[in-house]
């Protein structure tokens, strides 16, 4: 049924994996050619774009959530729903989350994955600023 475009999102030591999944919907959508809908994820996106190349979302709940308004309203016509992720360190808040209610059929699939060569990360951690050795002699010497 394809091939499975796995994401790890690191929190707390936990990873989400995110694979292939298949939905079926219809309605308007950028760029159909030859059947395909393709949204677009970008870190220098906003989620009240229309998902487009040139004004993608910011976050893949946008992308997901457009998909399921789309899926809503009746079926996409035959071909494949696509979420393009651009090259960037994504900030996970949350986990993202599919369910039944994003699967689809045979004929309309849906793929997540990374624009070619680009490099993608989803993090759940803190990115440390102005991080310097420790050099206060007092909790220095606290330390095991």
């Amino acid at each position: 049924m394809g091939v499975v475009n796995v994401f790890c999102i690191s929190r707390a030591m936990h990873c989400l994996f995110v694979a292939v999944f298949f939905l079926a919907a219809h309605g308007e959508s950028p760029a159909p050619r030859d059947g395909q809908v393709t949204f677009y994820v970008s870190t220098a996106g906003d989620d009240a774009n229309a998902g487009t190349a040139e004004a993608p979302f910011r976050m893949l709940e946008r992308a997901r959530d457009r998909v399921r308004d789309i899926k809503q309203r009746g079926a996409l016509p035959e071909g494949r729903v696509v979420i393009v992720i651009r090259a960037g360190e994504y900030s996970a808040r949350q986990t993202f989350k599919l369910t039944a209610e994003d699967s689809g059929t045979e004929v309309a699939p849906i793929t997540y994955r990374a624009e070619s060569n680009a490099t993608v990360r989803f993090t759940g951690a803190a990115r440390l600023k102005k991080f310097s050795t420790l050099q206060d002699a007092a909790v220095l010497s606290r330390l095991p």
